[in-house]
């Protein structure tokens, strides 16, 4: 469920998720919902993807990350389970 959406604070809702609008060479925006430890990610190349039991301290470390593609690459790519969305 979408509660934060505003875009003027690059918050938007996607697929009933608050979103983040981040700076980042390979993902658009980030999204997190702490109560079923879900991450999703909107690649700026295409396809929106959920990943599943992701600790609540990895969406905080990424959100910190200088570069969020490599922090992706050597973090969570390939650790937690995930599916396509779109």
């Amino acid at each position: 469920m979408c509660v934060l959406s505003d875009q003027m604070r690059g918050v938007v809702c996607w697929f009933g998720m608050d979103m983040q609008i981040i700076e980042s060479e390979s993902l658009a925006a980030v999204g997190y919902d702490p109560a079923r430890l879900l991450l999703r990610l909107q690649f700026r190349a295409g396809g929106l993807y959920e990943y599943d039991g992701v600790p609540q301290r990895i969406w905080r470390e990424l959100m910190r990350a200088e570069s969020k593609g490599r922090y992706f690459i050597d973090e969570i790519r390939g650790r937690y389970p995930y599916h396509r969305v779109t």
